[in-house]
Formats: C-alpha cells, structure tokens, sequence
C-alpha cells in the first residue's frame, strides 16, 4: 500500500484543485522522490510505503484524532477549492 503526499500534476488543474494548499505547502512532495520512495518500498518488500518522513511521523498520530477534528481539518484545507 502506497500513501503518497498530494504530487502537484496535471491532476490538480484536471481536479479543479489549482487553489489548493495541498500541492504547493509542506505536506505536498515532488514526482521523483515519491517514485523512488515507491520502488525502494517494494525493492525491500514493505507492506506499506509512506515516501516523506514527515508524513511518516503524521500518520499515527492522525489516527489518534477525533474523526470530527479530521473531517473539519479536511474541510477547511479543501475549502479554497469550492466554486465561488
């Protein structure tokens, strides 16, 4: 299972999603390390691949929230995104 950061492509402007904060801040990550990332992961033979560390370290801690803190987080981080 691969759990890839938001990877700014021609899917953000496909999506409708060129506003949004996932592909341009910190949490988003390029092409190529997350490729790399993906291979090194099965050269290795893991179940899982999380390519940032970053995102590593986030990942049971997210688990640890509220689902409705996770839904509002979501949201709001996705809100740029509506139609006007």
């Amino acid at each position: 299972m691969v759990c890839p950061p938001a990877i700014p492509t021609a899917f953000q402007a496909t999506a409708g999603m060129q506003r949004s904060a996932l592909f341009s801040g910190w949490l988003s990550s390029d092409v190529e390390t997350v490729a790399k990332a993906i291979w090194s992961g099965f050269q290795q033979n893991r179940r899982q691949v999380i390519p940032t560390w970053y995102l590593t370290l986030l990942a049971p801690i997210t688990r640890l929230l509220p689902e409705s803190l996770s839904i509002w987080m979501a949201k709001r981080t996705l809100r740029k995104n509506l139609p006007e």
